[in-house]
């Protein structure tokens, strides 16, 4: 199991047991069955979710500003990581999205090379076809001037 699994899924857990005040030792009960995830990375993804604001940390039901990984402190999913959950889906499928959105722009990128290529080649052939005419033009014109047919 990669490192975007095991955050989505501690990630979905905080989302799904929000109204059961979550704090280490519940998640810990939460998450024994997938033993892939152990505690250090709990912390780990706690951290980093209360950094991204998606989590906010609550000790004797007072709202910390800081995160301190205490045991006494409960870990509620906020607005945003509702949001982030809901909409994206989690870290997984945001990495997906992105992956799939830098190919769209490295595909987009290459048709503009191409596009610009046939734009120079067609600009030298106008560029081409504009000189043939005026030479043309003015071979016409030094004719009738010297009166050659």
């Amino acid at each position: 199991m990669h490192y975007l699994q095991k955050a989505d899924i501690i990630l979905r857990c905080l989302y799904d047991k929000s109204g059961e005040n979550p704090n280490m030792q519940k998640l810990l009960s939460w998450l024994k069955n997938t033993p892939e995830i152990h505690e250090g990375e709990i912390q780990d993804c706690l951290h980093h979710f209360y950094n991204e604001g998606l989590i906010y940390c609550e000790s004797h039901e007072n709202r910390h500003t800081v995160y301190q990984g205490h045991s006494s402190e409960h870990y509620l999913i906020s607005f945003k990581g509702k949001i982030f959950i809901d909409t994206i889906g989690g870290y997984e499928k945001e990495a997906e999205f992105l992956s799939q959105r830098k190919a769209w722009e490295d595909y987009l990128l290459e048709q503009g090379e191409k596009n610009q290529e046939k734009l120079n080649n067609l600009t030298l052939w106008l560029s081409v076809g504009t000189t043939v005419l005026a030479l043309v033009e003015i071979i016409k014109l030094v004719r009738e001037m010297c009166g050659c047919h």
